[in-house]
């Protein structure tokens, strides 16, 4: 699946192509310049608990036509929130 990035560092995906469930993990990257990419992994039950980083938008009100969708607030602000969710420390929780 592929994320859409905006130019406000707000990435998402629909709904109904992203279900939460226990078995399933969003894998994200992060490309900066002259750095080495940043990987995640985000167990998608963590969406059951939005916050600043990991948000739940429905678009249900009248006059919106977006599909609902998960999205991540990659803001300089929220990346530290990233870091539970680096690859090497999901994958120990994972296997443990």
């Amino acid at each position: 699946m592929t994320f859409r990035l905006s130019k406000s560092n707000y990435v998402f995906i629909v709904k109904d192509k992203f279900v939460l469930k226990d078995n399933l993990l969003l894998s994200l990257v992060l490309f900066q310049t002259n750095e080495k990419p940043s990987i995640y992994l985000i167990p998608s039950m963590e969406w059951a608990n939005p916050n600043a980083l990991l948000v739940s938008r429905d678009y249900d009100k009248p006059n919106q036509k977006s599909k609902p969708e998960w999205g991540l607030n990659l803001s300089k602000i929220n990346l530290p929130l990233l870091e539970p969710y680096e690859f090497n420390k999901t994958v120990k929780l994972l296997i443990e």
